[in-house]
């Protein structure tokens, strides 16, 4: 496992090929609403989504009923839209009413079914259960291989995020062909300068992070943050994500300005995207503490990790590894200062962490 908070982009095919058939006189008002969710979660204003999301579920109820695949497409969506709150528990929960729903009718090989298991397996990865989002992962790519097409986006997809698992277990060696042909599918498909292939080149530059090859790194990953900015802003989300990517192949190479001014505007981003207490936000913090303690700006470098740390503990599910590394980290500044009350009172914070595991 990595030994440090990483992002990596997993991706849905759904929101490029939505596929939710309802009669048009009753399903007007959801259509409406439906569309209006896709179009803030492709612009990144996640929380607006989920109210408008939750407002389309009680519409597909009073009109279709629990059972029809318009509700069953609303739950999916509020699944999704957890998710990337890191609602994890609830985001499940939504994807298995969907799939309650989905299974039984269109069987298990079906899209919508397909992009709820992949939806599960995006939860996984982000609990660290990777036997779980391993099995779901290679299900939802054996499914996707059926269709035999030598460019097909859903297999691009699902191989996309079979590789983000192998950067997150370390296997970097597995992870690079399985990205380099999700590109190529990609590139043919989608052509050079779409969303996807940035996402793509964007984990291709993890991989080249995590074995030293920084010149491909950075080539890789200011390729994607160019193509994000052009296809959806400069202030999406996503962009964040590639900033904080370049900035970690910046701070590798020990080049601690630039790596500043990446996740300065990442956290930029982040902060008015997802709100100022998303634990995305910490895990910025936690980046700007590390240039700093490696300059010796050890007070900036304090105040950064116990931001990260106040963000991540009052999070809705607070992520027990992501406090610990944080923890970790200002312990280590403690040492190189020598303060050794300070470093007691962390230790006791991380024995007692370690302990409840």
């Amino acid at each position: 496992m990595l030994s440090r908070p990483i992002y990596i982009m997993i991706l849905l095919q759904v929101f490029l090929f939505p596929s939710v058939v309802f009669c048009q006189d009753m399903g007007a008002e959801w259509k409406l609403l439906d569309d209006q969710v896709l179009n803030l979660y492709r612009a990144g204003k996640y929380v607006e989504a989920i109210k408008v999301a939750d407002r389309a579920l009680a519409i597909a109820d009073e009109n279709f009923g629990i059972q029809h695949p318009s509700y069953a497409s609303s739950l999916f969506k509020l699944g999704l839209l957890y998710y990337t709150q890191r609602q994890y528990d609830l985001s499940t929960s939504y994807y298995r009413k969907a799939l309650s729903i989905q299974e039984p009718l269109y069987g298990f090989e079906h899209n919508s079914v397909v992009e709820t298991y992949n939806g599960l397996a995006m939860n996984y990865f982000a609990e660290r259960k990777f036997d779980d989002a391993n099995e779901l992962f290679l299900k939802v790519l054996r499914i996707r291989e059926k269709s035999r097409k030598e460019y097909d986006p859903n297999v691009a997809t699902a191989l996309n995020n079979l590789g983000t698992l192998y950067i997150a277990q370390n296997r970097f060696i597995d992870a690079e062909p399985v990205f380099s042909r999700s590109l190529s599918i990609y590139e043919h498909i989608l052509g050079k300068s779409h969303p996807y292939v940035a996402t793509t080149l964007s984990n291709l530059g993890l991989i080249y992070n995590e074995t030293g090859n920084y010149v491909k790194a950075e080539e890789s990953l200011i390729k994607a943050l160019v193509i994000k900015e052009s296809e959806l802003g400069p202030y999406h989300p996503e962009i964040a994500t590639v900033s904080s990517n370049l900035g970690l192949s910046y701070y590798l190479q020990g080049n601690y300005d630039r790596a500043e001014a990446q996740f300065r505007s990442a956290l930029q981003i982040r902060t008015s995207t997802l709100g100022p207490t998303h634990p995305d936000v910490a895990l910025l913090y936690n980046k700007l503490g590390r240039v700093n303690a490696a300059q010796a700006k050890y007070k900036l470098a304090e105040d950064d990790f116990n931001q990260a740390l106040t963000i991540q503990e009052n999070s809705p599910e607070p992520d027990r590894f992501e406090i610990l590394l944080t923890l970790k980290e200002l312990k280590s500044l403690y040492q190189s200062q020598g303060e050794i009350d300070n470093i007691k009172k962390v230790d006791r914070r991380i024995k007692s962490l370690e302990s409840n595991n």
